[in-house]
């Protein structure tokens, strides 16, 4: 049994599930205690059944089918109707796009479309990022009730990078500003080097997810930043309305 190709992917599987990035194929094969050759052929065929990825770099991640698997009927229904979405806003901007959920106290990652420019933010390919400090966090606090999100700036509120803000007073006027404009904002203070424009999605009238773009401070100016926060907002109304459209049946 210890030696089935069932139990050697899914060993893969925890390890990838595990692991706050992507992992090598050396890496893997120690963590499972597998041999290259047997993590390697194993990996190919989670590759083809889609449940694993090779990034950018060479390195393995989970796939887009295996969050499928997992996220159960209400985030499989967010994540089908943002695909096109999202796909549609990467056309647009050529910048890296994220799709993302409230889960638990963190944000989970649905979606990640990488940029196609030479310099561009490539995605850390954490599973979860703290929401005070990422716009996609920022822009669903800003439309939480005022007892919940009082209960997120209570902390912790961790400094991701010597930028981030962590005055939770501080946070409370970001988190008004972004309510009122309609989208948020944040640089340097998730990842050094990097601003992005965050939007809400709402289900019902109720904030269920966000949708950012993220593109290197080096590249931003007021032009491209203007089209960015135009095309986010967007993105965000477009999927608000596919996910609150009613279809009429009629006899």
């Amino acid at each position: 049994m210890e030696t089935s190709i069932v139990v050697k992917a899914f060993r893969l599987l925890e390890a990838l599930g595990g692991a706050a990035n992507e992992q090598s194929l050396a890496n893997l094969a120690a963590v499972t205690s597998l041999t290259k050759p047997t993590a390697h052929r194993t990996l190919q065929i989670l590759i083809g059944l889609g449940y694993i990825e090779r990034g950018n770099s060479g390195a393995y991640r989970l796939g887009d089918r295996l969050k499928r698997v997992v996220l159960g009927q209400g985030h499989h229904r967010l994540y089908c109707a943002a695909q096109p979405v999202m796909h549609r806003l990467h056309s647009a901007t050529a910048e890296t796009v994220n799709f993302a959920i409230l889960q638990g106290d963190y944000l989970n990652y649905l979606i990640t479309l990488e940029s196609t420019h030479a310099l561009r933010f490539v995605g850390s390919n954490r599973r979860t990022d703290p929401l005070h400090c990422t716009a996609l966090g920022r822009s669903i606090l800003a439309h939480l009730g005022s007892d919940r999100r009082e209960y997120f700036l209570r902390g912790p509120l961790p400094k991701q990078t010597p930028f981030t803000i962590v005055d939770p007073k501080d946070l409370r006027k970001i988190l008004d500003d972004a309510k009122s404009r309609g989208y948020a904002f944040e640089e340097n203070e998730s990842d050094v080097g990097v601003a992005c424009f965050g939007a809400p999605v709402f289900d019902r009238g109720e904030v269920v997810a966000a949708i950012s773009v993220s593109v290197p401070t080096a590249r931003i100016d007021n032009g491209l930043r203007r089209k960015l926060t135009s095309a986010v907002r967007e993105a965000a109304a477009q999927l608000t309305h596919a996910l609150n459209e009613t279809k009429i049946v009629t006899a």
